[in-house]
């Protein structure tokens, strides 16, 4: 199986915090659920959402769009937060 050419370099990135930085550069916006998904099905080291969290909210390269109101099974309701790359200038998000 290939890898198709856009995705090729998320799979080269070592550190989580780059790792993350690709896949919404390959995707566009994603909910926190869907990063972390998208994390640990493509890699064997694994994070947990809670490092997720810091990661998106300490980088300024990350920026929180919105969010997403979801159900659980029993029926309570919760928000997801919706994130992005930022724009980027003179080489810094």
């Amino acid at each position: 199986m290939t890898i198709p050419k856009r995705l090729a370099k998320i799979y080269t990135a070592s550190k989580p915090r780059e790792r993350i930085y690709q896949i919404l550069s390959a995707h566009g916006e994603l909910n926190t659920h869907l990063i972390l998904d998208r994390y640990n099905c493509t890699w064997h080291d694994s994070i947990t959402m809670k490092q997720l969290g810091r990661i998106l909210s300490g980088d300024s390269r990350f920026e929180k769009v919105g969010t997403v109101d979801t159900r659980t099974i029993t029926g309570k309701k919760y928000q997801i937060a919706t994130w992005k790359v930022g724009v980027v200038v003179n080489g810094t998000a």
